[in-house]
């Protein structure tokens, strides 16, 4: 296990583990989207502002279009180079993020770049050891310091 790639080792799309990993990454995808919803229309009711408006369209359209794109790539890697797919996911979220910062909070760039630079790391090291690593650190860790970040600047 130590230099291998989950696929090397001889998984495939039916193993029980990658079934696993991407039924987990689905869920945790699903829960935030709710999430940032209902947070979203909270606080939006909360300040008397309309939920949908050009700004949010926009900001809509410029998250999607990178974010999308990553994943549909990343089924495109799937068959060619699964190895890369943790990488992958780390770039296009954190483009997807420094595209969509214009529209949020312009700190939102930052943590965008933290993304995209955790997915370089994670394509040079190319080993799943690495690939688990960087997207703890970018979708857990990278998240909640942005989120107290956020929490502390939004108090005050």
């Amino acid at each position: 296990l130590n230099e291998a790639n989950l696929f090397q080792l001889g998984y495939s799309l039916q193993s029980p583990l990658v079934q696993y990993l991407l039924i987990d990454g689905l869920l945790v995808l699903t829960f935030s989207l709710i999430f940032a919803a209902y947070f979203t229309m909270r606080q939006t009711q909360k300040k008397s502002l309309p939920l949908w408006d050009k700004t949010s369209k926009r900001l809509l359209i410029s998250l999607l279009i990178p974010l999308v794109t990553g994943g549909l790539f990343s089924i495109i890697l799937l068959n060619h180079a699964p190895e890369l797919i943790g990488s992958a996911t780390l770039l296009f979220y954190g483009l997807a993020l420094v595209n969509a910062s214009k529209y949020t909070f312009d700190n939102a760039k930052y943590l965008g770049y933290a993304q995209i630079a955790l997915g370089f790391i994670c394509g040079f090291a190319n080993q799943w050891q690495w690939s688990l690593l960087c997207w703890a650190m970018g979708f857990g860790l990278c998240h909640i310091v942005y989120g107290m970040v956020m929490y502390r600047e939004n108090k005050g």
